[in-house]
């Protein structure tokens, strides 16, 4: 199931919030005492995360399969940087950061209890479950928060920001799993002003721009690259100078 992207939270009734994690997205399934971790794509990523499939073995049923991301802490904010990290190194190495970077294991539905399928349910019956579930586990698993204020939640778009949470996730509260528009993710933006130190790409269609900002000493920071749509390159094109 992935949450379709908005420029703003869904109002009204029937709706909850959920922090959006800046993570890897996996399911994680219990079977005969072993747990496996699978990434959206479905790469295996039990080997990257010794530590997560261990706990989950210890404290979730057999029959019982998690939606979940997977998040690594660092000095107070989440740090993707860590994640890929632990995903490059190979087994043996894997332990030892398993050791020294733990990473938790933030869940947010349940697609199989116990040998139930639970996704003809509504997100509230869902919710119920993993209620139930989250009352043995501890940490590295987690019962992601939720909300059904949406100003609390537009709250945590700005207060989280610090901590890495990238925004916010909207879920219909009657809907089953994996009913298209049911979920809505909604980022939190920050805006500054910044220098478009380059192009990159062909002249008659430009793929990114390399884009930097000034420091207080008058140096310039390269802050990275920003994609382009067709739409935006063709309008970005206008600016470029053309040799004859």
């Amino acid at each position: 199931m992935k949450p379709q992207p908005a420029e703003r939270l869904p109002t009204g009734p029937g709706w909850v919030f959920e922090p959006k994690y800046d993570g890897y997205r996996a399911t994680i399934a219990v079977q005969v005492g072993t747990a496996r971790l699978l990434s959206r794509r479905g790469t295996d990523l039990t080997p990257s995360f010794p530590e997560v499939a261990a706990a989950v073995v210890d404290q979730v049923p057999d029959g019982t399969q998690l939606d979940a991301e997977v998040v690594i802490y660092q000095n107070g904010r989440l740090s993707f940087d860590a994640l890929q990290q632990r995903m490059a190194t190979g087994r043996r190495r894997a332990l030892t950061l398993a050791r020294e970077t733990p990473a938790t294991l933030m869940v947010f539905d349940v697609l199989a209890d116990q040998g139930i399928d639970p996704t003809a349910e509504p997100w509230t019956r869902r919710r119920e479950r993993l209620e139930l579930l989250a009352t043995s586990w501890r940490p590295p698993i987690q019962l992601t928060p939720y909300t059904d204020d949406v100003e609390e939640a537009a709250g945590w778009m700005e207060a989280l920001a610090p901590m890495g949470i990238e925004g916010v996730v909207a879920k219909r509260v009657s809907a089953r799993y994996g009913v298209a528009g049911s979920w809505v993710k909604v980022k939190h933006r920050q805006s500054l002003e910044g220098v478009v130190g380059a192009v990159i790409g062909p002249l008659q269609r430009p793929e990114a721009l390399v884009v930097g900002s000034w420091d207080e000493d008058g140096t310039l920071r390269i802050l990275g690259r920003a994609p382009l749509t067709p739409r935006q390159a063709a309008q970005i094109d206008r600016y470029i100078p053309h040799c004859p």
